[in-house]
């Protein structure tokens, strides 16, 4: 039983380096640099647009065969937006057609997700880990993390999610997944 569990834990970590590996293509190939200031010009080049709604009950809408909605809340800070607006892109490329079958997606109506991402959670989880891969790309991450570590192994947090324009509790979630943060903050 716990041979089954280390095995699926490790089969989730090629999953992380998987998506990792993508975000880090995605930010190589579409020339963008980091920080990311403004992750909208990066969703309009995957043929989508951002949207503001007073409500987040539809997240992503089909609009046509190769365009897309990402609607978004008008509450949320600017930091946060930025999070939530990379992990639809995460979404729509990880957990549709979008990527493993175009065609499927181009003639779908609606945003259909793939089969086996029916759990909520996994789908929430791997599209988070894209952006966390988007907006703090692994190595550039990792040096972040020493510049700002002092000698007692403390990393001022806030400095490092300020160097990526993102939130503490983002930049605590990339540090906590790559291993480099320890214990609570």
């Amino acid at each position: 039983m716990i041979d089954r569990e280390i095995e699926r834990l490790y089969e989730l970590k090629r999953y992380y380096e998987i998506v990792d590996t993508l975000a880090e293509r995605i930010l190589k190939d579409y020339k963008m640099d980091i920080p990311i200031k403004d992750v909208v010009p990066l969703i309009e080049c995957f043929g989508g647009s951002v949207k503001t709604s007073y409500t987040e009950h539809r997240d992503i809408v089909k609009t046509g065969p190769d365009t897309f909605d990402i609607y978004i809340s008008d509450w949320r800070f600017p930091k946060s937006r930025k999070f939530f607006i990379a992990a639809r892109l995460g979404d729509i490329l990880l957990n549709t057609n979008y990527l493993h079958d175009r065609e499927a997606f181009l003639k779908s109506k609606t945003i259909e997700y793939l089969p086996d991402n029916t759990c909520n959670f996994q789908r929430v989880d791997l599209a988070n880990e894209f952006a966390y891969g988007l907006l703090m790309p692994r190595d550039i991450f990792t040096d972040v993390v020493n510049k700002y570590t002092d000698d007692n192994n403390f990393v001022d947090t806030r400095k490092v999610a300020d160097y990526f324009d993102v939130t503490v509790s983002d930049a605590s979630g990339r540090g906590k997944r790559l291993g480099l943060f320890k214990g609570y903050f």
